[in-house]
């Protein structure tokens, strides 16, 4: 890949943080070339946060069985195991995979939306 093609690439978390700093006349102004876009790399990079889940959640349970010796009880090890950071690593891959999904599916509504628009106004 040549350096300027580097540069025009955008990537999933930048779409995220693009929406997410969106105000509703950014959003009246967006292109559906633009959306159509954005939804296909989004699309395209939800695979990838799957497999951040599963990794996320094979270190959990490695952990989780390395402590598990010193507790009485699973749910005693399940409460001490929210603390660490390979629960917070879990939770937020699957928060991540939440947020790509939500947004794909805003993205949908609005490319349909911004394309009727389109339809009737170019009548």
């Amino acid at each position: 890949m040549s350096e300027n093609e580097k540069t025009n690439t955008i990537t999933a978390s930048e779409i995220l943080e693009h929406y997410s700093n969106s105000s509703v006349e950014d959003l009246i102004e967006e292109m559906p070339a633009n959306i159509a876009s954005e939804l296909v790399i989004l699309s395209s990079k939800l695979w990838s946060v799957g497999s951040h889940i599963l990794k996320a959640e094979q270190k959990y349970n490695k952990r989780w069985l390395e402590e598990r010796e010193g507790y009485k009880t699973d749910k005693a090890c399940d409460i001490f195991m929210k603390t660490t950071e390979e629960y917070a690593k879990v939770q937020q891959a699957k928060y991540a995979e939440k947020s790509v999904i939500e947004l794909i599916r805003s993205l949908k509504k609005l490319l349909q939306s911004k394309l009727t628009e389109y339809q009737h106004t170019n009548v």
